[in-house]
């Protein structure tokens, strides 16, 4: 099962309220995940290496790039109101 930051941080809300509250304090761009094992691993392949290929990191984000921009955001009082982009480099390709 894949949750979202919002399921993560505030099971007992819904989205809306959520959104509202919170904002969007991580924002993903296209992340390895089980999600993509639909497609076949050619395909797959293909996609991851497209994607790459247009981001200044050069490589498609991981679960672990993910979980470390939220222990972040857990961690650091001091960022209030902040949204923590977690997509390579895409914002600015």
């Amino acid at each position: 099962m894949i949750l979202t930051f919002r399921e993560v941080v505030c099971p007992k809300y819904p989205a809306q309220h959520q959104q509202r509250q919170m904002g969007s304090p991580c924002r993903l761009r296209l992340i390895d995940t089980p999600l993509w094992s639909k497609l076949d691993e050619g395909s797959r392949k293909a996609l991851f290496d497209r994607a790459a290929a247009n981001l200044p990191a050069k490589v498609v984000g991981q679960p672990s790039d993910v979980a470390n921009a939220v222990l972040y955001l857990m961690t650091t009082p001091f960022a209030t109101g902040s949204t923590v982009r977690v997509d390579g480099g895409g914002v600015i390709a």
